[in-house]
C-alpha cells in the first residue's frame, strides 16, 4: 500500500505468490529489493542440520516482475516438520552499493553490492563467544539441539556514515559491545553502550531499532506486554 506523506492512499498492489511475506531492504533506481527466507518442503520426515535460503529479490515497481539477486545460507535444525534456527539473517543498507549482511552464528559480516550483485568484502575478527543458558525443556514439545552460544552479531545499524555491529558481549556494567566500521567495511572503533534492560541479545532480531543523527529509536515492551516507541539520546 502506497501513501503520500499526508496519509492518503495512492495505490494498492497485490503481491504474487510466493511473496506474501518478506523483509524490505530498499528501493533504488526504480527497483525494489527484499529478503525472503525459504526452505525446501522436500525435507518432510527428515532431520538434521540444513541451510534455509535467505534470498535477495529484485522487483519491478508493480511487484509483477522479479529475479533472484543472491542467496545467503542460514543454518537451521530440521526435525519432523519443525525447524529451529541455529542462526538468523540480519542486514543493514547503507546505499545502493553497500548492503551489510549477517547470516551465520559466528562473527562474519558480508558487504554485498546490490548494483553488481557480488560480495565486495567479508568482515570478520576473533571474538570470544558468549554462552547461552540451558533451556528448560517441557515434556511433549519438540526442541532442537541445545545452542551453546548466542549469535556473535545480534544487530546491524547504520549510524551516520558508519556501520554499528551490536555483538552479544557485555561488560561488568551491563553494557553491550558495539564494533564500528566505515562504509567500506574497515574497522574504526569499539565501544560499550547501555541499552534498555528489556532488550536482550536473543530478542534483537525481533525488535525494531533505528539510529538517526544523535538518537536511537526502539520499540520496547514492558512487563505487562504493552509496547511503546522510545527515543534515546546518544550523548557521546
Amino acid at each position: 500500500m502506497k501513501f503520500d506523506l499526508n496519509g492518503v492512499l495512492k495505490e494498492e498492489i497485490k503481491l504474487i505468490e510466493p511473496f506474501r511475506l518478506f523483509r524490505f531492504i530498499g528501493s533504488f533506481r526504480e527497483k525494489i529489493y527484499t529478503v525472503q527466507t525459504e526452505v525446501s518442503w522436500e525435507l518432510k520426515g527428515k532431520s538434521g542440520y540444513i541451510d534455509f535460503f535467505g534470498n535477495i529479490y529484485e522487483f519491478s515497481p508493480d511487484f509483477q516482475e522479479y529475479k533472484k539477486a543472491y542467496t545467503f545460507p542460514v543454518q537451521f535444525y530440521f526435525d519432523r516438520s519443525a525447524w529451529f534456527g541455529q542462526a538468523f539473517l540480519e542486514f543493514a543498507i547503507k546505499d545502493f552499493e553497500n548492503l551489510f549482511v549477517v547470516h551465520t552464528s559466528e562473527y562474519k559480516i558480508v558487504r554485498f553490492n546490490l548494483k553488481s550483485k557480488k560480495i565486495d568484502e567479508v568482515i570478520t575478527r576473533k571474538f570470544e563467544r558468549v554462552k547461552r543458558p540451558k533451556i528448560k525443556k517441557k515434556p511433549g514439545f519438540l526442541y532442537g539441539p541445545d545452542r551453546e552460544y548466542y549469535q556473535d552479531i545480534q544487530k546491524l545499524l547504520i549510524f551516520g556514515d558508519n556501520l554499528w555491529a551490536i555483538t552479544s558481549e557485555k561488560n561488568e556494567n551491563n553494557e553491550w559491545l558495539i564494533d564500528v566500521y566505515d562504509r567500506d567495511g574497515k574497522y574504526v572503533d569499539s565501544f560499550f553502550l547501555c541499552f534498555p534492560d528489556d532488550i536482550e541479545p536473543k530478542r534483537y532480531q525481533n525488535i525494531q531499532i533505528f539510529a538517526w543523527k544523535n538518537f536511537l529509536y526502539s520499540v520496547d515492551q514492558d512487563e505487562e506486554g504493552y509496547y511503546s516507541i522510545a527515543k534515546y539520546s546518544i550523548v557521546d
